[in-house]
This record gives C-alpha cells, sequence and structure tokens, in this order.
C-alpha cells in the first residue's frame, strides 16, 4: 500500500514536469516564431481605398511602417565567452543609443543606453526600440551597431505592418475622422468620412468635395483667430458651392489640452454644435407666416425647404408648444432667431439656398467612388425648390466693406444655452457667447456661401463678435 502510495506520488510529480515542460516548450516554440522569422513582405490583410480632395490630392493612405524590437541576447550562446561578448555588447550598446536618439528620437541617448543595458543584464528577448518607423529610418537603423547583423547573431526584430497616414497631419482630420477597432477586430467608435463609409472604403478610394488650397487658408486663418482671441473655445468655418451644396472647406477647432496639443480637430463643431443662432437666423423664421412656422417647426425644416441628410448632423431643436404656458410669447422668440436650436450647417444651408435662387441643394461632403482608377460609383445628390410662401425673405443683408469681390452677409452674437442648467448661466453664473457670420460671394452672381461661427468661453463679457465678421472678410480675401 505505502508502494503504490509513492508511485502515484511519483506519477504526479512527473505529470507535472511534463506539463510544465511543454508549457515551456510552447513559449519557446512562440518565441522562437517571433525571433527567427523570415523577413517577408507586408501582409496586406484588407485593402482600404485612399481619399482624395476635388483635384485629386491625397487626403488618407496606407503606408508600410515597422515595429523595432531587440532579442538582447541573441549572441549570447558560449557559455565560456559570456564576459567577452558582454563587454563587446554593451560597447556596441553605446553607438546605438546614440544613433536611436537621432534617427527615432522617442528618447534620449542617456535613456536608450539605460534600457539597452537593463535589456542584456535581464536577458530581455523583446525589448522594444520604435514604433510606426518609416522605411528611410528602418534604413539607417540597420547600419547601426548590433543592429547591423543578422537577426540571429544581432538580435534585430521588425515587424512591418500598414498604417492609415494623413499627408496634412491634422487638416480636416475631424471631417476626414477613423475608425477604432477593439482587440477582437471589432467596431469600438466610427467617426467622419473614415468610419461612416467604412465598408466602401474596403473597397475602393474615396473622392471628396473638399478643395485642400481652400482648406489650408481657412484652416491657416481659423487658427490665427485661436492665438489672437484667448476667449474663443469653439469655432467652425464651412465653405459651400451654392450651385451644387458641394462642400469645399469644412474646418473644426476647439480649445484643449487633452490631445497634446492647444487647438485641435476633435470635435465636429459644424453638425454637432446645437445652438440659438440669433439675428442670423431671424430671416429663416421670420418670413413664415404662423401656420407655415408651426409646420415647418413641427417637420423641423425651419426655412430650409426640407431636411437633408448629412451622417451625424443634429436635429433642429423646437419648443414644446403643449406644455409652453405662454406659446405667444415663444413664437415672438422664434422670429427673432431664438428658442430653435439648430446647427451652424443649417444656418448656412439657408442662405446658400436663397444665394441659389430658393433652390435648396443639400450639403455633401463625397462625390464618387473608383477602383483602380475606374469609377465604380457616382453619388448622386437631389435638389428642392423650397415650399411656397417662404421665398420671399427679409434679409436685411449688409454688404462687406473693403473686399476683393462683393459680399452680402449678415453677423450677430447669442449667448450660450447651457446644456446642464438649461439657463444662459453656467453652474458658476457665468455668461458665454457665440458669433456667426455668413453670407456668400459675389453677391451678384453668388458662387460660394460661407458660415463663420465661434464660441467663446464662459465668464467672459468683452465679447461682441465683430472679429467674427473680420474672420470672414479675411476668407474671402484670401480665396479671391
Amino acid at each position: 500500500m505505502k508502494r503504490k502510495g509513492i508511485v502515484i506520488a511519483l506519477s504526479v510529480v512527473a505529470l507535472g514536469l511534463a506539463a510544465f515542460g511543454i508549457t515551456r516548450l510552447n513559449r519557446w516554440l512562440t518565441m522562437k516564431e517571433r525571433l527567427f522569422r523570415k523577413d517577408e513582405p507586408v501582409k496586406q490583410e484588407f485593402f482600404r481605398g485612399k481619399i482624395y480632395d476635388r483635384n485629386g490630392v491625397v487626403l488618407a493612405d496606407n503606408a508600410v511602417v515597422y515595429d523595432l524590437h531587440l532579442d538582447c541576447v541573441a549572441n549570447r550562446h558560449d557559455s565560456t565567452m559570456f564576459a567577452q561578448l558582454d563587454a563587446e555588447w554593451m560597447a556596441n550598446a553605446e553607438q546605438l543609443a546614440s544613433g536611436l536618439a537621432e534617427i527615432v528620437g522617442e528618447r534620449s541617448e542617456a535613456e536608450y543606453l539605460r534600457i539597452l543595458r537593463d535589456g542584456r543584464r535581464c536577458q530581455k528577448r523583446y525589448l522594444r526600440l520604435g514604433r510606426n518607423l518609416s522605411e528611410e529610418q528602418m534604413s539607417e537603423l540597420r547600419k547601426l551597431p548590433i543592429l547591423k547583423e543578422s537577426m540571429y547573431t544581432g538580435g534585430r526584430i521588425e515587424e512591418k505592418r500598414l498604417k492609415r497616414v494623413y499627408p496634412y497631419d491634422g487638416l480636416a482630420r475631424r471631417t476626414l475622422g477613423y475608425v477604432r477597432y477593439l482587440d477582437d477586430d471589432s467596431i469600438q467608435r466610427i467617426v467622419g468620412l473614415e468610419g461612416n463609409f467604412d465598408e466602401k472604403l474596403k473597397e475602393a478610394d474615396m473622392h471628396t468635395t473638399l478643395d485642400l488650397g481652400m482648406q489650408q487658408i481657412s484652416d491657416s486663418l481659423l487658427r490665427q483667430t485661436f492665438e489672437e482671441h484667448p476667449e474663443v473655445e469653439r469655432a467652425c468655418i464651412a465653405l459651400m458651392e451654392v450651385r451644387t451644396g458641394a462642400l469645399r472647406t469644412v474646418v473644426n477647432l476647439s480649445r484643449s489640452d487633452s490631445y497634446g496639443h492647444p487647438v485641435v480637430e476633435y470635435f465636429n463643431n459644424l453638425i454637432g454644435v446645437s445652438y440659438e443662432p440669433g439675428k442670423v437666423a431671424a430671416p429663416i423664421t421670420s418670413g413664415l407666416d404662423t401656420t407655415l412656422l408651426k409646420m415647418s417647426l413641427e417637420n423641423r425644416t425651419i426655412g430650409i425647404g426640407r431636411k437633408f441628410d448629412v451622417l451625424g448632423l443634429r436635429e433642429i431643436v423646437v419648443p414644446d408648444f403643449k406644455n409652453d404656458p405662454n406659446p405667444e410669447k415663444t413664437m415672438e422668440h422664434i422670429h427673432k432667431g431664438f428658442s430653435v436650436m439648430m446647427t451652424p450647417l443649417h444656418v448656412l444651408n439657408f442662405y446658400n439656398t436663397i444665394a441659389n435662387g430658393c433652390v435648396q441643394k443639400p450639403p455633401y461632403l463625397v462625390e464618387s467612388f473608383s477602383r483602380a482608377g475606374r469609377l465604380v460609383e457616382l453619388v448622386e445628390h437631389d435638389s428642392y425648390d423650397m415650399d411656397e410662401g417662404i421665398e420671399n425673405f427679409e434679409l436685411n443683408m449688409q454688404v462687406m466693406e473693403n473686399t476683393k469681390v462683393p459680399v452680402f452677409y449678415k453677423y450677430g452674437t447669442s449667448r450660450v444655452l447651457h446644456p446642464y442648467t438649461r439657463k444662459y448661466r453656467d453652474e458658476k453664473g457665468n455668461d458665454a457667447y457665440n458669433a456667426t457670420c455668413v453670407g456668400y460671394f459675389p453677391a451678384d452672381k453668388p458662387q460660394y456661401s460661407f458660415i463663420c461661427y465661434v464660441q467663446t468661453v464662459a465668464g467672459n463679457r468683452s465679447f461682441y463678435g465683430s472679429f467674427v465678421r473680420d474672420l470672414a472678410k479675411d476668407l474671402v480675401n484670401s480665396l479671391n
């Protein structure tokens, strides 16, 4: 009985050792596959089409990038020479650290040398040296000590992959958007053109309405506004072709400390900000008689003819007349451009429709899709005559002075209705303001309509909105 117990105990120990050995073997095979694979071309697991501007300039593309790792003990194979090999490796590590600091630049030379020495001392077999490295960077890195050796003797581990790149960095970044995936390849979040046309971009290139030159001018002017006016919290500029509804420029900037830069494109203010425009919206509502206005309110079109389909566009928010104790007063506010929440794009579309002879051209960003240079889909866009009885608006628009072409415009301000307090002051009792300048040019033969929208931070009371008119003037003059 005692002998049988010993046999069982030994069997358990043997099984444990076998399981431990299998686990270590699997770990080694995995590491071996990672360390000693051949230098193969990047595997293109999916196709993702390019995104072009109206003139064929690439706004979004794919690029091969490298992640570089190092097996710090790849040459440590002869136990009789450990001391000599370590001394040689450490000497080479100093030159390698200098090269990494110059070419990769993620750390200083001293920091690279420290992690290299720690990697050798701790026998790390997968030490990360750089991510998202270009072919040019890798070409220079392969000339450095240790890395110039083969992956078997030097321990260089290169991993190639495809990365989505944007040649113009943050330009139109919020409009171009992105698709964010989880580890299981399921979609976590979709934003902008990349997100909303994700499936189509897996099959074809996209041709947009954006004009790179116009976008650069608009982006530069709006960034300058943020620099000159620290009270500005968020803003947008949009330029729309009157005859077609094509959006030539969409700039969305917001002030933030959370994205590594004080002013970035992270929120689509053009379609996501819901505000009371004030007197720039008064022509939209005052041109309707009571019956048509109520009908327009119910349909949430407010003088723009018909709803238009823009992905992510916030709907017009109208008062609840059924529970309104004073609907007549609310109607008075509506006629003055208040009590109705709409986006800057709604305001722009109304003025574009007026400029186009009361023919509504819904705004759009995508013209077509192509594959290998051949058209595969031409995106159709509708137009609508505005509802009967709302053609005669009293716009009371002004002629902008000192412009290269005649410009009709209207500008005004309103207070920000805070979403949490539902009042015109925040929790601290501070006001914030909206400013809008909208119009079209040339006034006699309209080609483009525009909107410049700005929102200030709460607590600023020295804001009058005239600079948004000056911003629009600079925009028109820079484009002509």
